[in-house]
């Protein structure tokens, strides 16, 4: 399984507290950042090619940011990786991710139990979802730990993708007119199966997003779009 983490350079602070949250939880492994893209600097045209934004709108009746349409392109870039890799498996976090104990004794069994279902495109959230049946859920194996089927969730903190995942999730979201974490649109499409573990493996140190670079940005163009 390849490691990821999505950071931009001016948040050096975020990636070494990152950097040590790892090691503690997962030693001895190590991670990547893919290409960060800053759309702010596209030409128009740039963004026009990447960029649906007539869809957008009617999706969320505003437009996403170019900060974000940037998060996206990078989230893509490692999605075309594993994409060529028959058995590939990307975890993906923001470097603000807080990750549990828990998760380096669940890791092997998370690896098996999609190693099973390779066959499927899959998602597979180590965040907590917003819904999510728990009635439906099936045993991870370790006995500590459940897979549960996600109904609707936002956030990007951490989560694991397959080669067909990141597949369905290129061809769901190009162009771009879907945020990153909007899973109950992508399970809804039934092109992806987007599950969590419970009880969950990974939080945010800046719960409340006040430090986030990408949702004042989303909360901004959202109330814009409410005045006009």
């Amino acid at each position: 399984m390849r490691i990821f983490v999505l950071s931009l350079p001016k948040d050096g602070e975020k990636l070494e507290r990152f950097r040590s949250e790892l090691a503690r939880t997962l030693p001895g492994e190590v991670f990547e950042i893919p290409e960060m893209f800053n759309a702010r600097l596209f030409s128009e045209k740039r963004i026009a090619e990447v960029y649906d934004k007539e869809k957008t709108i009617k999706n969320y009746e505003t437009e996403i940011g170019k900060g974000e349409i940037g998060n996206i392109l990078s989230q893509q870039s490692i999605f075309e990786k594993i994409a060529e890799e028959e058995e590939g498996v990307a975890a993906i976090f923001e470097d603000d991710a807080k990750i549990s104990d828990r998760l380096k004794e669940a890791i092997p069994y998370i690896l098996n139990w999609l190693s099973t279902n390779k066959h499927r495109p899959i998602a597979l959230l180590l965040s907590q979802p917003s819904t999510y049946r728990l009635w439906q859920s099936t045993s991870l194996g370790d006995g500590k730990h459940r897979v549960v089927k996600v109904l609707s969730a936002s956030g990007n903190y951490g989560y694991i993708v397959n080669a067909k995942g990141a597949k369905s999730l290129l061809a769901l979201n190009r162009p771009i007119s879907r945020h990153p974490d909007d899973w109950k649109y992508y399970q809804k499409t039934k092109k992806i199966n987007v599950f969590s573990i419970y009880p969950f493996l990974v939080g945010n140190y800046d719960f409340d997003r006040k430090h986030s670079n990408l949702s004042k940005e989303r909360y901004d163009m959202w109330h814009a779009a409410r005045k006009e």
